[in-house]
């Protein structure tokens, strides 16, 4: 008499051979959504500067992106001019119907920032930078600024981001 089903074997080769697919697999999908999430950011903050550049081309007024780095926070603040000091102070920019910051995500690290030529996380000697900016003026002209991140799933890997004077979008290095 014949009994039908598997052996003990038989199931054993099956969970090796899943075991095995599932170590080649996993750590690429996680590589994909580490590389998805470090995009999303990007387009985000992209969408940012998006608005500084048209709301300081519409109003005439200058913008300030600021990166809080203890906060792992990016927001806008809009130049309003003082009549008394006759300069820009700069406040955070609100609006009702526009997100004006994005949270960084927490595998992200910020490691070089540099505006017009001076890398802002080595600003203090000794210290630690906790926040940094960079500005769009009120013709819309964006200050030269580069932004190199790493991942901490992907050790040795910078991305380098420029910002396009002209249009205040980030253009990734290739």
């Amino acid at each position: 008499m014949k009994k039908s089903g598997f052996t003990l074997i038989e199931l054993m080769i099956v969970l090796a051979i899943l075991g095995l697919v599932s170590v080649l697999v996993i750590p690429s999908f996680l590589k994909k959504n580490a590389s998805k999430q470090r995009k999303t950011c990007i387009e985000q903050l992209n969408g940012l500067l998006h608005i500084a550049w048209q709301q300081s081309v519409t109003h005439a007024k200058p913008f300030k992106i600021v990166f809080d780095f203890e906060k792992n926070l990016i927001s806008l603040h809009q130049g309003v001019l003082s009549p008394t000091k006759g300069e820009y102070e700069y406040k955070p920019y609100k609006v009702s119907h526009l997100t004006t910051f994005i949270n960084l995500p927490n595998d992200i690290r910020i490691k070089r920032f540099i505006v017009d030529g001076f890398d802002e996380m080595s600003r203090f000697t000794g210290g630690k930078t906790t926040e940094s900016w960079f500005f769009i003026n009120e013709h819309g002209i964006a200050q030269q600024a580069t932004i190199i991140i790493t991942q901490h799933d992907m050790p040795g890997t910078e991305f380098i981001y420029d910002v396009h004077p002209f249009m205040g979008q980030l253009m990734e290095r290739p």
